[in-house]
């Protein structure tokens, strides 16, 4: 059975948001550089991540201006075509 929506955690989105980010950062990938890259304000980040909220229009907005494949931000999933 597949995971839902409901199940990713918030967490893991912002670890692989400051993965893909930290070519553009100098030294640390905080909080504020991830909620800059998804258009949000830096304070809303611990509040998302405290609820395990997923702020899903800033996300998928995110995976469209970094080119990024939404399967491998929200599920960790690689989709390779053979």
């Amino acid at each position: 059975m597949s995971q839902g929506f409901e199940h990713v955690p918030f967490r893991e989105i912002v670890e692989r948001i400051k993965d893909k980010i930290s070519h553009n950062v100098s030294g640390r990938v905080l909080d504020r550089h991830v909620a800059e890259a998804i258009g949000l304000k830096a304070a809303s980040i611990p509040v998302y991540r405290q609820r395990n909220s997923v702020p899903w229009t800033n996300v998928l907005m995110f995976c469209e201006t970094y080119d990024v494949s939404s399967d491998w931000l929200i599920f960790d999933r690689d989709i390779t075509h053979s």
